[in-house]
């Protein structure tokens, strides 16, 4: 009974995480790949991020603080989505959570629908720009998507304030 019980078991762990394996493999090649489109875009635009993060394979951003430019790629079926965001035009920024509550047989519980970076601008006309970190109707699964947001948050702001007149 020794070792062929010892082989059988590492076996079947193996046949078990093999697919949690992959999947994340996957994950991070299509991170890698949103990082080089992200990249790729900002340069034939001129910009060089020092910052980049991407996530979920459809989402990037990054920033070029020489040029004050905020990039963002959002991956919608085979289409990219690009927002350039010149931050010298920026008032503030928060980050933006929609949630509701449901009644379940134990209480109520909160299910996040969104999240998302929300850019105001001091001129009022142009309004403000939402740029989407998380979307339920997307991703069935939310994970470090409000810490993302926040980490940016705190970039952008941080460049505010460092380059206030």
């Amino acid at each position: 009974m020794g070792i062929t019980v010892y082989i059988i078991v590492f076996g079947l762990v193996l046949l078990i995480l093999a697919p949690f394996v992959i999947g994340h493999f996957k994950n991070v090649a299509k991170d890698k790949s949103m990082i080089a489109a992200l990249k790729a875009s900002a340069s034939a635009k001129g910009l060089a991020l020092t910052g980049s993060d991407a996530w979920k394979g459809a989402y990037a951003i990054g920033i070029d603080p020489g040029r004050g430019m905020l990039f963002y790629l959002r991956k919608s079926g085979e289409s990219l989505q690009e927002e350039m965001t010149e931050l010298a035009g920026v008032k503030d920024c928060r980050v933006d959570v929609t949630a509701r509550t449901e009644k379940t047989p134990n209480g109520s519980m909160t299910v996040v629908e969104g999240i998302s970076l929300v850019i105001t601008f001091t001129d009022k006309a142009l309004g403000g720009k939402r740029l989407e970190f998380y979307s339920n109707a997307i991703f069935p699964s939310l994970g470090s998507e409000r810490a993302l947001a926040e980490k940016w948050q705190k970039i952008i702001l941080s460049y505010l304030q460092k380059n206030k007149s």
